[in-house]
């Protein structure tokens, strides 16, 4: 059986965290985005472990949205806590 794979063609519009990254980066990397870009940012979640990262409004955004929106973990804005952000992905992770 095949498990499913994340998108890889979609540029600088999202960001891939493989398996092997720690949940607490992805988390750190979610939060400072999060701060920086406008509208905020989203994460997806792969059964593989996969987590991938896109900015809310982006090209990438809406095909993930159109296609993966079953992977959705959450999308956060400024003053999104790390915390809440590592347990969201827990969640994802331990749900996958």
């Amino acid at each position: 059986m095949t498990v499913p794979q994340p998108p890889r063609r979609l540029g600088s519009a999202a960001k891939i965290f493989p398996a092997t990254f720690h949940l607490r980066r992805i988390a750190a990397n979610v939060a400072e985005a999060a701060w920086r870009k406008g509208p905020g940012v989203r994460a997806w979640s792969w059964p593989c472990g996969t987590v991938m990262m896109s900015w809310v409004g982006t090209d990438g955004d809406r095909y993930l949205l159109r296609h993966h929106a079953h992977r959705l973990v959450g999308t956060w804005t400024q003053g999104a806590q790390e915390t809440s952000i590592v347990e969201d992905l827990q969640a994802a992770r331990g749900a996958a």
